[in-house]
């Protein structure tokens, strides 16, 4: 495991390396290889130790008259450490000593905030991930864990952590590829569900331990991770210098098989650079919950394992629920080639149908390689080998809450209404949730047009299975109707449903409404007919009055009505192209009405008249266009020759109030008169009666011509 190292107060004095030589000088192995440590006798002898035949080998050795003990590997630089032993120690030695040369390098420390009563030092392990090597000493049942930094020579200040144990002051620990934390203690094996700090403060932060075995060795002061993933444990025997070494099954406490370990001096500590293979099972909710109270349950059994096996969610977070160690299963050691099931259920206001489950297990160790993957509520996988790494195993099930849904968008071509053009109506559904959907069918639900829509061309056909995000898409097409153009518009509705594998039917809805643009239009116009009116015009000849109007708009127009005030005029005879009263667009209505010439329209010399139509579009005010209008001349009757002169009126007497006006003298004109009689002295006389007599018979012969002149040109012009 990762762990996070705290180490004691700063180094007192760096000690100079001690020439040794080796035993058997070698590399540190991790392979089917655990450690022991001579606790008492001096030199104090590291042996390596077969963990499959029991024979020992010695590999390097320590001198000093106390106690070593909190023995650690590291692989990685052929290194062992330990650290002095001694009841209620303040301070200590940590020493390294090269397998490959037998030299010894000694760090004297300080430890800091350890209670004067303890047990000594008696726990050690080295993190191969941060290069830290960890011991510790248990007071009064808490274990009090220290850290040096093998890769700067320095302790960490401070305390790493502080672990509640049980009344014994003897034990081991070791490290997981995590950097979590198994001990054996009062014949129980513990885990710390959190990685080791590695970091130190002045007390060091509480961590709790959970027994996940009961050791059927009893208690031990030694432990050991085997590169086969079991547990080595040292059993001293009462009254001898020999030491058991006892094979026990990591998930169940049972004791495998015990092999005696003889020596110069009792062994004190056993540790290993192989790591075990552990198993947790977690939560994944990337959605969240349905409900804030949702919780779940996860576990793992198999192997024999029944203890610290289970884990309850709790909070709302989404993601993966960590955020409480007692949310996941495990850590647990299992062993390779075992096979492991894996539950989850539901907890609180969970209903398990509400949710899609799926498993998926992987190998942390092994560059988080798929080991087991499933769906459903339910798992199992087989521990792998990554021999000395072991296996990191982290089964995750993932629960996504069951949100099934479905879209319809629905589109036209067409932005306006044309008469005789076709729409073509597309409708596009879309599985928008989370889990597939079945029998997915589109179908209309209204329409308002005034015709009939062709049927639908689906690809897929439909009914359809959509997978998430799948979609089903169909046509339909449309000729527009000049019952749609009047409506204004042409609204269409449609509707879209799927089944999910569970719950009820989901339905989406859409509609389109493509409009028209109102364009409502009228002409009129209106003739007169006087060929049936006579010269000289008579009381009674018929004018005959034509009267057109037109729908030149884009909307039927309902309530066409010709109007004409005039006195007299026969009622209208209509000529409707269709239902009387309405004119679809481009129709034209025809109306004839007569009228008989009277004295009065003899007297003004001409008819005059002027109609109006009028129409009404489906929305909006009535349509009324310019008025048609007509004027007929009536021309005078001609003057008789043959009537009497009209009486001239005579002369107004003279007002003798009045001055007298002076008569000029007229020259006589002397072409115009006969001559005298020559007894008048051959002067011309005017002839006065006869000239009178002739000026007003010119007159009336003149006027009558003119009016014969104008009669004439009248009736041309009406020709």
């Amino acid at each position: 495991m990762a762990a996070t190292g705290i180490a004691m107060a700063g180094v007192v004095a760096l000690a100079p390396a001690v020439s040794a030589a080796p035993i058997n000088p070698q590399p540190v192995s991790c392979v089917n290889t655990i450690y022991a440590l001579e606790h008492t006798a001096n030199p104090h002898r590291i042996i390596a130790v077969n963990q499959d035949a029991g024979t020992q080998t010695p590999i390097a050795s320590i001198s000093g008259a106390g106690a070593s003990n909190a023995l650690a590997v590291d692989s990685a630089t052929n290194s062992f450490w330990v650290a002095s032993q001694a009841t209620n120690q303040v301070t200590t030695t940590v020493s390294r000593i090269d397998s490959m040369t037998g030299a010894v390098t000694n760090f004297p420390l300080q430890l800091t905030t350890l209670p004067a009563t303890n047990g000594g030092l008696v726990m050690g392990a080295h993190s191969s991930s941060t290069g830290i090597y960890y011991f510790g000493a248990v007071s009064a049942g808490t274990l009090y864990v220290y850290g040096f930094d093998t890769t700067t020579n320095t302790a960490i200040p401070g305390v790493i952590a502080r672990i509640t144990l049980g009344i014994e002051n003897n034990g081991d620990f070791a490290l997981d590829g995590q950097g979590r934390l198994f001990l054996v203690n009062s014949g129980a094996l513990l885990r710390v569900d959190v990685p080791l700090p590695t970091v130190g403060t002045p007390n060091g932060p509480l961590l709790s331990a959970s027994s996940i075995a009961a050791l059927d060795s009893g208690p031990t002061g030694s432990l050991a991770i085997g590169s086969d993933g079991y547990l080595y444990v040292g059993i001293n025997v009462a009254g001898a210098t020999v030491t058991n070494n006892v094979k026990v099954n990591p998930s169940t406490g049972v004791v495998v098989s015990t092999t005696p370990l003889t020596g110069a001096g009792l062994i004190g500590d056993f540790a290993s650079c192989a790591q075990p293979n552990t198993i947790t099972v977690e939560k994944n909710l990337p959605d969240n919950r349905l409900a804030a109270t949702d919780q779940f349950e996860v576990a793992v059994t198999g192997g024999g394992i029944s203890t610290g096996n289970r884990g309850l969610t709790e909070g709302n977070e989404s993601g993966i629920q960590n955020q409480v160690a007692s949310e996941a299963a495990g850590p647990l050691l299992g062993l390779v080639g075992q096979t492991y099931a894996i539950a989850e259920s539901p907890a609180g206001t969970t209903n398990a149908d509400s949710y899609m489950s799926s498993w998926q297990c992987i190998n942390r160790s092994d560059d988080d390689a798929v080991v087991a993957e499933g769906l459903g509520s339910t798992g199992s996988f087989t521990m792998p080998s990554t021999g000395a790494m072991g296996s990191d195993i982290v089964c995750q099930f993932t629960n996504i809450p069951r949100m099934p849904a479905i879209s319809l968008e629905k589109t036209s071509d067409r932005d306006t209404l044309v008469l005789g053009e076709t729409i073509t109506y597309s409708f596009l559904a879309r599985n928008t949730g989370n889990e597939p959907l079945t029998d997915v069918v589109i179908s209309e639900s209204s329409f308002t047009g005034s015709g009939q829509m062709s049927p639908l061309t689906c690809v897929p056909g439909q009914p359809a299975n959509l997978a998430v995000n799948d979609t089903l898409l169909c046509t339909a097409t449309y000729a527009v109707t000049q019952a749609d153009v009047d409506a204004a518009f042409v609204a269409n509705s449609a509707d879209v449903t799927g089944n999910p594998p569970t719950g009820p039917p989901v339905t989406a809805a859409d509609d389109v409404q493509v409009p028209s643009t109102p364009a409502p239009a009228m002409t009129f116009t209106k003739t007169a007919d006087d060929s049936a009116v006579q010269n000289p015009t008579q009381v009674g000849d018929v004018i005959t009055y034509n009267f057109t109007a037109n729908n030149t708009g884009n909307v039927t127009l309902t309530g066409v009505v010709i109007n004409d005030a005039l006195a007299g005029l026969s009622e209208l005879v209509y000529t409707w192209p269709g239902t009387a009263g309405t004119l679809t667009p481009g129709e034209t209505v025809t109306a004839t009405a007569t009228y008989a010439i009277t004295q009065a329209d003899i007297d003004a010399g001409q008819v005059a008249n002027t109609a109006t139509t009028t129409g009404t579009p489906p929305t909006g005010d009535p349509i009324t266009p310019p008025p048609g209008e007509t004027t007929t001349p009536i021309p005078p009757a001609p003057v008789d020759p043959t009537d009497p002169p009209v009486p001239t009126q005579p002369p107004v007497p003279a007002d003798p109030t009045a001055p007298a006006v002076p008569v000029v003298p007229t020259k006589p004109t002397a072409s115009a008169s006969p001559t005298s009689p020559a007894g008048n002295g051959g002067s011309p006389l005017a002839i006065t009666g006869g000239g009178l007599v002739l000026l007003p018979l010119g007159l009336f012969v003149l006027v009558g011509g003119m009016i014969v002149l104008v009669s004439n040109r009248r009736r041309a012009k009406r020709m």
